[in-house]
């Protein structure tokens, strides 16, 4: 009985007392303390990934497996710049103030820090990390709770972005744990600490608040997962411990709530899940995952605009602000549907990866506008399609119509100068 008393208190304290791990397995790790720097840039990347750290944490420390001489040491953005796979998106180290002074600075004080520090340029990069189009975020525990909040208080800075949210063990609605052992919060003044309490206010309305972000489908193209800690800490003591209280420090109930079935970490605790000590680590294999199956998936959706730091597309017309990439929220059947009966379309993407069919629905469809990756709109690409241009036609440009028909797929193909280009279509 003791033992479970004592180990949750241990977990608690530790957070905000514990040093950062001294080692040494990547130089471009930031000292202890600072955040909100870049790992990687990648002028070119239309992708970033923002690893966002938990209470008591920071980019130093939070994703830094130390092999005390048993293995080598590792450092997750390390591993996922080296990774083939992540190959061609910048990684951005973000974070918020929360050491043992940090008091009255609670999550909506971290939550703004981190917006803050996104919206600027910060050296050695030329673009913030709100010029990408596609940001993915990877957070631990409160990284999570900074994260969702941030979101919610700044829709419109995302509402046009493919999103990626990875909450790794984020107590979205408190921890038991916290309540019970509130008085270490109160000990060190720690707003952040109390605000984690079971169904906290704060916490209960974010909680709302984001259920209805995602319900209302306010950033389109929003994809997350949930992942949980499987043990406690202290290796085979807590998983003892564990299996006799029957709880881990953030449950399924606590743990999984936006994302459909959470996905348990099989031996990992609360801090070893997000410390993998290579690219076979389970926690890295399910992030490579949900990037290939999910976050890639809605990139492809609608993937018209240029990649920061690159060349700048002109801003839309009012006349055309209606097609312009970032607003695909219909299937290319609910497009037809719309054309045939008169009312307002909306555009679909037809590229070399995601082909629109509208098949059998008899439909013409015009180009409003195409454009090419890297910078700017384009005035004509070649294309392929079972369907022909209106008037023999071998290439298309805006304002180009195709009558659709039967067994249609068009798709458009390269020109040979390293470019990919896509059609927006009305």
């Amino acid at each position: 009985m003791f033992a479970a008393f004592l180990l949750p208190c241990l977990i608690l304290l530790a957070a905000f007392t514990l040093p950062t791990a001294s080692g040494a397995a990547d130089e471009r790790r930031p000292t202890a303390g600072v955040n909100n720097v870049w790992y990687f840039v990648e002028n070119r990347a239309d992708t970033v990934i923002v690893f966002v750290h938990g209470l008591g944490s920071d980019s130093r420390d939070a994703w830094y497996f130390e092999g005390e001489g048993k293995a080598e040491d590792a450092y997750w953005p390390g591993l996922v710049e080296d990774d083939p796979a992540f190959s061609g998106s910048a990684i951005f180290l973000g974070g918020y103030h929360t050491e043992v002074d940090s008091h009255d600075y609670d999550f909506r004080d971290a939550a703004n820090q981190l917006h803050r520090s996104l919206a600027i340029s910060v050296a050695p990069a030329s673009s913030a990390v709100l010029d990408y189009p596609n940001i993915l975020f990877v957070t631990h525990s409160a990284g999570g709770i900074v994260v969702r909040h941030m979101l919610t208080r700044h829709v419109d800075d995302f509402a046009d972005k493919a999103v990626g949210l990875v909450l790794i063990a984020s107590p979205s609605i408190g921890s038991r744990d916290a309540d019970r052992f509130r008085f270490i919060a109160e000990m060190v003044r720690s707003k952040q600490g109390r605000q984690l309490t079971f169904n906290n206010p704060f916490l209960e309305s974010l909680d709302k608040d984001f259920k209805n972000l995602v319900s209302e489908d306010r950033i389109p193209r929003l994809k997350g997962v949930e992942w949980l800690e499987h043990h406690l800490l202290f290796g085979t003591f807590g998983k003892i411990v564990g299996m006799a209280r029957d709880e881990v420090l953030v449950d399924a109930q606590s743990g999984g709530r936006y994302f459909g079935e959470p996905h348990r970490m099989p031996g990992s605790d609360h801090v070893s899940i997000v410390k993998p000590d290579s690219r076979d680590h389970e926690s890295h294999r399910a992030l490579l995952y949900f990037y290939e199956r999910s976050f890639k998936r809605v990139v492809a959706a609608d993937d018209d605009m240029p990649a920061a730091g690159g060349d700048t597309a002109p801003e839309p017309t009012d006349e055309t602000a209606e097609k312009a990439p970032g607003h695909n929220h219909g299937t290319a059947v609910d497009m037809a549907s719309r054309a045939r009966s008169g009312a307002s379309s909306m555009p679909v993407r037809i590229d070399e990866k995601r082909s629109a069919s509208f098949c059998d629905d008899h439909v013409r469809v015009e180009v409003s506008s195409v454009w090419k990756k890297g910078g700017g709109r384009a005035d004509e690409v070649i294309t392929v399609s079972s369907a022909a241009l209106e008037g023999g036609k071998t290439k298309l440009s805006v304002g180009d119509v195709l009558p659709l028909g039967d067994g249609c797929t068009p798709t458009l193909v390269d020109t040979g100068r390293d470019e990919k280009y896509y059609a927006i279509f009305q």
